[in-house]
């Protein structure tokens, strides 16, 4: 079975509701941050695969992560979460979006977006924050440190972190279309660009 759902990617955005429709716009007046209205900052959790790229991704995000702070900590709590093997982004994901994230960044290529897409869901729903009583949702961004980020050229973006920051501090957002594929077994599996079945 092929299913659709609907994801935010990028800011502070509504995420995981069923459809097939996909549009991409800018979307920051909706995510500034007015003072007067609401002095929370946004928690933002970035997902490292360490190991990714051949040890190259871990090694360029410690440099990334200066200018990072530069333009994120006045608006952002930032949290750092560096995966220790297979499936572990799934698992870290769906914790941060339990504990009420406003958006859960993974950074690498598209081994890491893929697991991280893949924490965005339980027993084939969408995870919740543990506060049901609130109309929070988490959105889905991409910090592309990867060999391929096939998925960052799909959307036409170029394979720059520093454009991918600059995308978070303005709220530029989009909404994605995510499909799952259910086996024989049940289990269900969640790509946002691209998935393959070998037989």
């Amino acid at each position: 079975m092929i299913c659709c759902y609907q994801i935010a990617f990028g800011g502070v955005i509504s995420m995981a509701k069923p459809s097939v429709f996909r549009a991409e716009h800018s979307m920051a007046a909706d995510v500034s941050l007015d003072r007067s209205i609401s002095p929370r900052r946004r928690n933002l959790v970035f997902i490292v695969n360490p190991l990714g790229a051949n040890g190259k991704t871990g090694k360029e995000w410690k440099k990334l992560l200066p200018y990072l702070r530069s333009r994120l900590d006045t608006n952002c709590n930032v949290c750092e979460s560096f995966t220790s093997g297979p499936s572990h982004a799934i698992d870290i994901t769906r914790e941060a979006i339990r504990e009420g994230a406003d958006a859960v960044i993974a950074v690498g290529g598209d081994g890491t977006l893929h697991e991280v897409v893949n924490g965005f869901f339980w027993a084939g729903r969408p995870v919740t924050n543990h506060d049901r009583e609130s109309a929070h949702s988490t959105a889905l961004g991409l910090i592309p440190l990867g060999t391929g980020s096939d998925f960052a050229r799909t959307f036409g973006w170029k394979n720059d972190p520093h454009e991918a920051i600059e995308r978070l501090a303005k709220g530029i957002r989009s909404r994605i279309d995510v499909g799952v594929i259910s086996g024989e077994g049940g289990e269900a599996h969640y790509f946002i660009n691209v998935a393959d079945i070998h037989l």
